[in-house]
């Protein structure tokens, strides 16, 4: 006859004792893969502009006002190359291990886990760049890739 341990000892196995081993379905994931998001972003924006239905899917994921108290500290403000025009959200924002902990960089959710990519701006002078190195001997990157659209003609 086969039986178990527990803490007042052995215990023989009879069907009003026995617990399955089998493992209990798990629900399915909640995230979407990456055809039911673009499915479902195409289904909300086929009769809208498409920044209407960013923003509306926006809105869905972000139901708290969101704060930029790292944005606005006075010592990080000219660390921001275009002051309010691109703001930098608290909650997702990189903060480097040393101090000064800021850089204007935020982590952005991949479709196959969260905090995936980091989007930052690029450094435009000796402080930023090397918290921009900082940046990234902390986080080790596989790839850094820059999208930059140029202010001027002369520029291009």
């Amino acid at each position: 006859m086969d039986s178990f341990a527990t803490k007042e000892g052995s215990v023989a196995m009879s069907p009003a004792n026995r617990v399955s081993t089998r493992s209990t379905r798990k629900s399915k994931s909640k995230v979407p893969t990456p055809r039911k998001l673009i499915e479902s972003l195409t289904a909300r924006i086929s009769s809208k502009k498409l920044g209407d239905g960013v923003l509306e899917a926006h809105k869905e994921f972000i139901r708290e006002s969101p704060t930029f108290f790292a944005y606005w500290k006075e010592e990080n403000i000219p660390k921001n190359l275009k002051q309010d025009v691109v703001l930098l959200y608290d909650w997702n924002r990189v903060v480097l291990n040393e101090s000064p902990d800021y850089y204007h960089a935020s982590y952005v959710d991949g479709c196959t886990k969260q905090r995936q990519y980091i989007m930052a701006q690029a450094p435009f002078n000796g402080g930023t760049q090397a918290d921009f190195f900082r940046m990234l001997s902390q986080t080790h990157p596989d790839a850094v890739v820059f999208m930059d659209a140029h202010d001027s003609e002369d520029a291009k």
